[in-house]
């Protein structure tokens, strides 16, 4: 599903159902849901998430993860966080709502507990979307066969040198300068 509003936001989310890897029964299967948001307001803020849910005995989704990554430049912000960040739980996903999922679901994750943020590589979806595969390419051979394909691994290729070259050699950059003896990489994503 794609949904723009007056190109303020943009949302994407999709779902795959795969094995779940360490199952007692070759019937259990994790539902994987993956989504983007891109929203222009005051600070421009680019998130993406995974969950991975399971239904139970009568066929109700649970939600058992959430991951949610985050790109934000608020180095202004009374509470510093790194730019790029990781949060377990985080905020509740209205794509996920929509699935099926209820608010009580999101209560193990406490979504308002924003704490810690961890920095993180930086994400694009095609590359969220890679990881995702590859937790569950040894339990379905289509995705082990669309994994190892040369039409995916051109755009995983693409989107790692698009996002994660920059973060590497900035960081490359970084530590051989004398910017660390003011300060260490990980208080330069804080913005501290």
């Amino acid at each position: 599903m794609n949904e723009a509003k007056s190109n303020a936001s943009l949302n994407t989310h999709l779902r795959f159902k795969a094995p779940n890897p360490r199952a007692k029964s070759n019937t259990e299967y994790h539902e994987i849901d993956l989504g983007a948001q891109i929203a222009l307001g005051g600070t421009p803020l680019v998130t993406y998430f995974v969950a991975i849910g399971e239904k139970d005995q009568t066929e109700t989704l649970k939600l058992r993860r959430k991951i949610h990554f985050d790109l934000q430049k608020t180095f202004d912000s009374a509470e510093p966080k790194p730019m790029l960040h990781l949060q377990l739980g985080g905020g509740i996903s209205e794509p996920l709502l929509a699935e099926g999922y209820i608010m009580a679901d999101f209560a193990h994750l406490y979504p308002d507990l924003e704490k810690p943020r961890i920095s993180c590589l930086p994400q694009s979806f095609a590359l969220l979307i890679h990881q995702a595969l590859l937790e569950y390419h040894r339990t379905e051979p289509n995705i082990e066969t669309f994994v190892k394909s040369s039409g995916w691994l051109s755009v995983v290729t693409a989107a790692e040198g698009a996002v994660m070259k920059p973060y590497f050699d900035h960081g490359s950059d970084w530590l051989g300068s004398a910017g660390t003896k003011k300060r260490s990489l990980i208080s330069r994503f804080y913005g501290v």
